[in-house]
């Protein structure tokens, strides 16, 4: 089993708010990372998700319920597609071995679970001078 991590989603797009990732530079000073762990069992695989962020604006968000954690993850050989969230910095997800073939990519993600409205961050690029909205799903 080959695992992948898939960037080119989040490159390639333009998008309406400021987005934490390595492509671009919409926050300063901050990242956004999900270490992954995954183990084989005899019928599944089990996959330890550990979450790294340090913007504490966005990590508010998570802990008042407003935004969560978001992992997708996709075969395409196999069309398996799942959506895996969570609240917490750490989480696991099994994956039957009979949904999935050769390669499975993954794509970490904070969403909000609800319009958000007005929300700042201390690490924005100076191009973003003022508050934006975030609607449920961005």
């Amino acid at each position: 089993m080959r695992w992948g991590s898939e960037l080119m989603e989040i490159r390639n797009r333009l998008f309406p708010y400021p987005v934490l990732c390595m492509e671009n530079d919409d926050y300063v000073n901050c990242g956004f990372n999900i270490r992954i762990k995954q183990t084989e069992k005899l019928k599944d695989i089990a996959l330890q998700f550990d979450v790294d962020l340090d913007n504490k604006e966005l990590l508010q968000l998570v802990r008042e319920g407003k935004a969560e954690y978001l992992v997708h993850v996709e075969c395409s050989n196999t069309s398996f597609r799942k959506v895996v969230r969570n609240a917490g910095n750490s989480f696991t997800y099994r994956i039957p071995k009979a949904k999935v073939n050769k390669e499975v990519y993954l794509v970490g993600m904070v969403v909000a679970k609800q319009t958000i409205t007005n929300f700042y961050s201390s690490n924005f690029n100076e191009d973003y001078d003022e508050p934006v909205e975030f609607a449920k799903g961005s």
